[in-house]
């Protein structure tokens, strides 16, 4: 089965920096979609897929857009525009079931994806975030490596390390983010102490002697707790 993806480019100085490049979410639930600005401007404008959806003037600070209860609708590309170079785009992606669930009819219960990964909102596959695979998504990668056999190499560059500032676009509902151990919006830092998973989003859990991990596998450097297994700790004892 062929699935298609979408991804998209942003001039890498632009002066509105999205703080995110997707936001996935499920029908009903609340958003925001917010650019962060490094100057004053007299006059911005949000498109919605290139059709202007709101005029700003003196914009000052960080700009959003807030959505209370989300619809199909809603989907789609936002950008916050200077001009044609100096522009922060994001893409929402609404699944058509509420959270936990998925099928034509939004009638079946959704496996619990593990670090990061998404289910598909109808045939209720696990998307796992790149960096990770398994049914669940409960195995991660060798640093470096990536694709659904973690059989993908990103090769070092020059001052590069593994697949930093590359950003990586999956089928929807996923969409974009960085590889597991990265963050930032360019992909180029690494994950703060206790996290890990694409875009560092994940929680360090269930380490033996402490709640540290390794950024990029979320490995345990002393093995996991009691009750717990897999490489992150996220499986229960009994749970293959």
């Amino acid at each position: 089965m062929l699935s298609g993806v979408l991804s998209y480019s942003m001039w890498k100085y632009t002066v509105l920096l999205p703080t995110s490049f997707t936001i996935t979410k499920n029908i009903g639930d609340q958003a925001k979609i917010k650019m962060n600005t490094v100057s004053n401007f007299p006059y911005v404008n949000w498109k919605k897929n290139e059709v202007t959806y709101n005029s700003l003037r003196g914009v000052k600070a960080d700009s959003y857009i807030n959505f209370h209860s989300l619809e199909i609708g809603d989907a789609g590309f936002y950008s916050l525009n200077k001009d044609d170079y100096n522009r922060g785009i994001t893409r929402l992606i609404v699944r058509v079931c509420q959270d936990g669930i998925y099928g034509p009819l939004c009638e079946h219960q959704c496996p619990n994806c593990l670090n990061g990964g998404v289910c598909h909102d109808l045939t209720g596959d696990c998307i796992c975030p790149p960096g990770f695979n398994g049914t669940l998504c409960e195995n991660a990668c060798k640093p470096g490596f990536f694709g659904r056999d973690c059989g993908q190499q990103c090769f070092k560059r020059e001052q590069t390390t593994y697949c930093a500032e590359i950003l990586f676009c999956l089928p929807d509902p996923y969409g974009c983010s960085c590889i597991s151990g990265f963050t930032s919006v360019f992909c180029n830092e690494s994950c703060a102490s206790g996290f890990y998973g694409a875009g560092c989003t994940q929680k360090c859990s269930h380490c033996k002697n402490s709640n540290q991990c390794e950024a990029k596998t979320g490995k345990c450097p002393d093995g996991c707790e009691e009750g717990w297994h897999g490489t992150p700790c996220v499986l229960r004892m009994g749970r293959k």
